[in-house]
């Protein structure tokens, strides 16, 4: 594929997801893909890797059972070969305290034949987890 199609692909994941649209977000990933958003299970409970479009689907939804996300900005998508870099921000609210937090990302899509097969997140994860400690420590 080319990186135009790349991009494309990726950028309309994003545009799924603002739209709440998990099927279409699902749907653009391969069966095996490599999905890691780094951090600290104890601070950050979704932080760790997942292997499948299923544990993917499974990290969606216990997202949302915590968080609402408000906002998805993309302010750049970066693309050479196989890799779609995207920088960007989210702004989430904890669904039980109310606590808002933005946070600045880049992310890094791998993609095959049209499928994507990798993501990788880079993120203040220090400052993830005290923003959201009193929600994810017992």
């Amino acid at each position: 594929m080319t990186e135009e199609v790349n991009t494309r692909v990726v950028q309309d994941v994003y545009t799924a997801f603002r739209q709440g649209n998990v099927a279409a977000v699902l749907d653009a990933f391969s069966d095996v893909i490599e999905w890691h958003l780094p951090g600290s299970p104890e601070a950050i409970p979704w932080a760790r890797t997942r292997r499948t479009r299923h544990e993917v689907a499974e990290f969606l939804e216990e997202f949302s059972k915590l968080l609402d996300v408000l906002a998805v900005h993309t302010n750049a998508f970066i693309s050479q070969g196989d890799k779609v870099v995207v920088l960007g921000s989210v702004t989430v609210r904890t669904k039980a305290t109310g606590h808002e937090y933005t946070d600045h990302f880049a992310m890094v899509w791998t993609l095959k034949n049209g499928k994507i097969v990798g993501h990788r997140t880079y993120h203040d994860t220090a400052r993830t987890g005290e923003a959201f400690r009193d929600l994810f420590r017992n």
